[in-house]
């Protein structure tokens, strides 16, 4: 499934777990939100993830600048390629991404 036309709305980064997690939440058209959230530690790879109503998915990301030439008319153009539910996330990994979007969704 690709979700298109995605508005950023903010970012954060923080430590949870031994992990830092940056993430950019997104919202749609229609008003529904997601998170791109990266998790990495200095012993393993970077992990990657679309983040949607409290599930974590498999997903491509095609971010495009509002300023090149092939979309000036537009205004750039960010879109998920969500692929289905990340069954292979590490337990951690995903423990850390949750923590840190609960603290970030509930700040003050």
């Amino acid at each position: 499934m690709i979700v298109n036309a995605l508005t950023p709305t903010r970012s954060r980064r923080g430590d949870f777990h031994g992990y830092a997690v940056l993430g950019v939440q997104y919202q749609q058209p229609s008003g529904v939100q997601g998170w791109h959230c990266t998790a990495w530690n200095s012993k393993g790879p970077l992990h990657d993830y679309w983040v949607s109503k409290g599930k974590l998915y498999n997903a491509s990301f095609h971010y495009l600048h509002p300023e090149t030439e092939s979309n000036n008319e537009t205004g750039g153009h960010n879109s998920v390629d969500v692929r289905g539910v990340a069954r292979d996330c590490p337990p951690q990994v995903a423990e850390a991404i949750q923590d840190a979007l609960y603290d970030w969704e509930h700040e003050a």
